[in-house]
């Protein structure tokens, strides 16, 4: 196991930063503030080399805030507004609504639903942006995607999938 961080993109730009990614099988996310990943390594080597695990069959996956930026949409963005950013056009200036898409395109992850009663947050999200899918993944549990299905595991944790397609 390897752990790499860090906040410079320049660095996360490095061919020697990302040299441990060249074999790797997994990559994994810690929680924190999910805006500082994304601000490190969107656009860069980095981003590049994670999504070429994907493609070699391994995994990427992440935790409480570090599932966050794994969708295509980040529900909460930055960490100085903890509310769901839905209609916050400011925090969307700033950059911090933009995933990486490892996981899924059109997919908005929020983390600690039940756990936080945020269980309807993602519907003030999915009101302006009916395009994504919604889903809560709440502690203790996890969702591995497979291709357009995903498996839930962990207990007694909860997932939440919000869809208005269905409405």
């Amino acid at each position: 196991m390897r752990w790499l961080h860090t906040y410079d993109r320049n660095v996360a730009d490095s061919e020697a930063f990302v040299a441990p990614l060249a074999d790797a099988t997994a990559v994994f996310f810690g929680g924190g503030r999910s805006f500082l990943s994304v601000d490190a390594y969107a656009g860069t080597r980095t981003e590049r080399a994670i999504a070429a695990v994907l493609g070699r069959h391994g995994v990427v996956g992440g935790s409480s805030a570090g599932s966050a930026p794994l969708g295509s949409f980040m529900a909460r963005g930055d960490a100085t507004h903890p509310a769901p950013l839905g209609n916050n056009w400011q925090m969307e200036a700033a950059g911090h609504m933009a995933g990486f898409s490892f996981a899924a395109r059109c997919v908005a992850f929020d983390e600690h639903s039940l756990y936080r009663n945020r269980e309807w947050d993602l519907i003030q999200v999915l009101e302006q942006r009916p395009h994504l899918l919604g889903i809560g993944i709440d502690q203790n549990a996890a969702i591995i995607l497979k291709g357009d299905e995903f498996e839930v595991v962990g207990m007694p944790g909860y997932v939440a999938v919000y869809d208005t397609t269905l409405l």
